[in-house]
């Protein structure tokens, strides 16, 4: 065997040991999430038909009856129309929810709003010059508020439901690009999280980067296929574009680039001939000039924006949200420290300052319980099931759920509705399968399903050392959590049926 099939089988392991740990992890975490604690006065009639649904659910899906067939024979036998009918059925759901909706939100999504219908205003003004961040995501809200006629927040949701809508779909091609096998499950699996998936009304960077991501994954995948050069190309200049525009929306969201591209590197250079030397040289500056035309671009068209006059000293340096992300207790947002942050008036002042906190946070507990202390915050970024809805200070400005037809979400999704418990156990549920699936089927070894997973592990990294807790973080890289969760479905089956088997609860020939 060549030294680079030893190189990388070890790497292939490495991925897939760190990627089993941390996923077990979150799993566990998940599991002990307080999501599950239905109290007595959360409980409603509600809550007792969907327990009752959900028992009835596992006994069809555990027992041969005439429905489990019926399911069956719809998935195999309706082909595309059945597909078809099952999303256009989503989308009347996800139409519903934000007809029935579509509340003012708090938090950062809140600012960019009030910027958006006053720009002039001194503390939208104050908040762009300390979160620089955040104003392409003003500027496309713009564009879309004037394509669209309108800066309510009805109509930001509808455009969120479509950039939502739109990344769903992208998430269809690369599966099909992958393992067209795969592409019902693929379908499937995400028309079912979108029926859980309530952030299509929350207007913000952790919506708005989704198509952008998917984007890239596309892009990605389409370069590494084996390929005529043209094809091929095209697919680079369609990465770095969207490799680029997932930076300005949600710097994080690169992760995937990284983590998908040296994957297929160090797995191409196990049979490296000058040929393929060659075409891997012309897609990288491909793909690495169309990102940095894209970039400049970008730089250039905000750094020329005349809709909100920003004050460029005052932006809160990184190494802030790296002090707060090794804060005790949990690494999260610092009252204390963002407060400093906006009173320091020079740039190298905060810099200074986040250092000196920085050091303070990493000899607090030693090393043993600052490592305590990323284990616990695994959990706290990662374990939630409903992405922290709800969770987040003022969340949303929203009175008492309505007693017309729109009480069935708000009931739901609204602080005050009596069933928010209740779509956050339904929500854990379907969390803790996707975790099932993604930690069960570690046997499969291809690449892109390593570069996936180091994508995921590179995400956790950066949750773990910037400012976490939050898991709504979480949803900028739930594509390629749903793409690998498509992709593993059938191996992790197996070896959920091999378990049964082992622990006696399923018959071998049942498990076949």
């Amino acid at each position: 065997m060549r030294l680079s099939d030893h190189i990388w089988r070890g790497v292939r392991r490495l991925i897939t040991g760190a990627f089993f740990l941390l996923t077990g992890l979150t799993l566990y975490y998940a599991l002990l999430s307080q999501n599950f604690l239905l109290a007595a006065e959360t409980t409603t009639w509600v809550t007792l038909v969907v327990l009752a649904a959900l028992c009835l659910l596992v006994v069809i899906l555990i027992t041969d009856n005439p429905i489990r067939r019926g399911i069956n024979w719809y998935r195999q036998k309706t082909g595309w129309w059945g597909m078809l009918l099952f999303g256009f059925l989503v989308l009347i759901v996800q139409g519903g929810l934000i007809l029935a909706t579509h509340p003012t939100i708090g938090f950062d999504a809140y600012m960019v709003h009030r910027a958006l219908v006053d720009p002039t205003g001194i503390n939208q003004r104050g908040y762009f010059s300390q979160n620089t961040n955040n104003l392409p995501l003003l500027l496309a809200e713009v564009g879309v508020s004037k394509l669209l006629g309108s800066t309510s927040w009805l109509t930001l949701d509808w455009a969120t439901l479509v950039f939502v809508d739109i990344a769903a779909l992208l998430n269809v091609v690369t599966v099909a690009l992958i393992n067209p096998q795969q592409i019902k499950t693929m379908w499937y699996l995400q028309g079912f999280g979108l029926l859980l998936f309530p952030s299509i009304i929350v207007p913000y960077t952790d919506t708005w980067v989704l198509p952008l991501v998917s984007l890239t994954l596309v892009g990605l995948v389409g370069t590494a296929k084996k390929w005529a050069i043209w094809w091929r190309s095209l697919f680079a200049l369609i990465a770095g574009v969207g490799m680029s525009l997932t930076y300005f929306m949600k710097p994080s969201g690169i992760i995937l680039v990284i983590g998908i591209g040296a994957v297929v590197i160090i797995a191409s250079c196990r049979r490296l001939t000058w040929q393929r030397l060659g075409m891997g040289i012309w897609l990288m500056l491909l793909l690495a000039g169309s990102g940095y035309a894209t970039y400049r671009q970008g730089v250039t068209y905000q750094d020329h924006q005349s809709f909100i006059k920003i004050n460029r000293e005052l932006e809160v340096p990184s190494i802030h949200f790296l002090s707060i992300g090794q804060g005790q207790p949990r690494g999260e947002y610092s009252t204390k420290e963002a407060l400093a942050m906006a009173k320091l008036p020079k740039r190298a002042d905060k810099v200074a300052y986040s250092k000196k906190m920085l050091k303070q946070h990493l000899q607090e507990d030693g090393f043993w319980g600052h490592l305590w202390f990323l284990i616990q915050k695994q959990g706290y970024n990662t374990a939630d099931g409903t992405f922290g809805w709800l969770g987040e200070g003022t969340f949303m400005h929203a009175g008492k759920p309505s007693s017309d037809w729109r009480w069935l979400f708000q009931t739901f999704l609204y602080p005050k509705g009596a069933n928010v418990a209740t779509f956050r156990f339904v929500a854990q549920i379907a969390w803790v399968a996707l975790l099932i699936v993604l930690v069960a089927g570690w046997q499969e070894k291809g690449v892109m399903v390593n570069g996936f997973r180091l994508t995921i592990l590179g995400t956790y990294a950066f949750l773990l050392l910037f400012e976490g807790v939050r898991s709504r973080y979480l949803i900028q890289v739930l594509p390629e959590m749903l793409i690998l969760g498509a992709l593993l479905l059938p191996a992790a089956k197996q070896q959920i049926a091999r378990l049964l088997v082992v622990t006696g609860l399923r018959k071998e020939r049942e498990a076949k």
